[in-house]
């Protein structure tokens, strides 16, 4: 069932939609060193929130403030000039899912933590056409969960839970019509929470690696380097899963984003011979998702990193920061390399984790929020990359 709240902000965002900013030109510029940075700021510092664009905006959504606290703000950035508006979601939390849907049309914001106790089954919908927030809910609570656009649905895939085994198993699928219904993945060996993308072209989708607890039978949490590979399939209104050949390099923390029909993540922590140590790494993969195979690529990120912040222009994918890192480092998936002399001044100024990214249009990057690496505190800082 669709909810519409709110209806005094969303008359306000109808009135904005005509005074605001024209459309801007969106065609990305092939020349790297012709992009351009920008800077913004939140109405308030928050790290754990989410990000996620729909038409003309990049929201930034909810979060842990700088007193601790949940926020139920929506920080909306105009991609034209990166004007601010102001609203809210129906519930304050932080570590939701977050993405896109159905071309751009919906922002989507699924459950996420209202305190260290309790989880969220809140769906907040950012319309972008009707200018109004909808509400709905999951089948069950859980933070975290990995959202991924198949091209005409969306799956809200699992999630962090807070009884055995801890990692949901949980998927609602989310249709254009705005309909959920709900399954279960069957065909996982354990329950896990990796990197994931769709690629609406080949109406498919990829969740991999990261994490999984192998300890399915007990209170006890035994978490470890997944190597697991979940590959979504639409078939109209079906959506199939199967399970393929598992990572070569099992990581958690990697990031990375489709390129055309590529899923290109880099970075991450490997695990030491001694079974618990967390080692940096600098290693780029690829996931082909039309002929279903991994790669190693030669290729490495210039220093080790992990949690990157990432999105993809097109042909371009871009790793940006990531842990106490500020650089940007670019793949170019045409030629599988890196490209060179990429200016110093795209590079973070703040270096930050727990931070919400978004791209807009194919050539916008957002990076907003998060935990400033040096100090732990939340920042109200939003970086922007513009390759348009």
């Amino acid at each position: 069932m669709k909810v519409a709240f709110a209806s005094g902000i969303s008359l306000f965002l109808q009135l904005q939609n005509f005074v605001g900013a024209q459309s801007g030109n969106f065609d990305l510029k092939g020349d790297v060193t012709s992009w351009t940075k920008g800077e913004a700021r939140l109405s308030s510092s928050r790290s754990f929130l989410g990000a996620a664009s729909a038409g003309e905006y990049a929201l930034f959504v909810g979060g842990v403030d700088s007193d601790g606290n949940r926020s139920d703000s929506a920080d909306m950035f105009n991609i034209n000039d990166y004007g601010l508006l102001k609203s809210k979601i129906s519930e304050a939390r932080s570590e939701m899912g977050s993405g896109s849907f159905m071309n751009g049309r919906y922002a989507v914001f699924a459950g996420g933590k209202i305190n260290d106790t309790a989880l969220s089954r809140r769906i907040d919908i950012y319309d972008s056409e009707l200018h109004a927030w909808i509400l709905l809910e999951m089948s069950s609570a859980r933070a975290s969960p990995q959202l991924i656009d198949l091209g005409g649905i969306l799956a809200i895939y699992g999630g962090a839970i807070l009884e055995p085994p801890f990692i949901s198993r949980t998927i609602d699928y989310l249709d254009s019509n705005l309909r959920l219904t709900t399954t279960q993945d069957r065909v996982s060996g354990y329950p896990f929470v990796g990197i994931s993308a769709g690629n609406t072209a080949l109406s498919s989708g990829i969740v991999l690696g990261g994490y999984t607890n192998s300890n399915l039978g007990g209170d006890m949490i035994l978490y470890g380097p997944s190597n697991q590979t979940l590959f979504f399939k639409k078939n109209g209104n079906v959506v199939e899963l199967e399970a393929l050949d598992p990572v070569p390099s099992p990581r958690l923390g990697m990031q990375g984003a489709f390129s055309f029909d590529s899923l290109v993540y880099a970075g991450g922590h490997t695990i030491a011979n001694d079974g618990y140590t967390l080692v940096p790494s600098n290693k780029i993969s690829t996931f082909n998702s039309r002929r279903n195979f991994h790669t190693d690529l030669q290729i490495t990120l210039s220093e080790p990193r992990t949690y990157i912040y990432s999105g993809a222009f097109q042909r371009f994918v871009l790793f940006w920061g990531g842990g106490s890192s500020k650089i940007l480092e670019i793949f170019d998936s045409t030629n599988l390399g890196l490209v060179a002399n990429v200016p110093q001044a795209f590079n973070l100024t703040i270096s930050r984790d727990v931070a919400g990214t978004t791209v807009a249009k194919e050539c916008i990057m957002f990076v907003g929020g998060g935990q400033v690496w040096s100090t732990g505190k939340p920042t109200d800082s939003v970086e922007i990359i513009r390759g348009c």
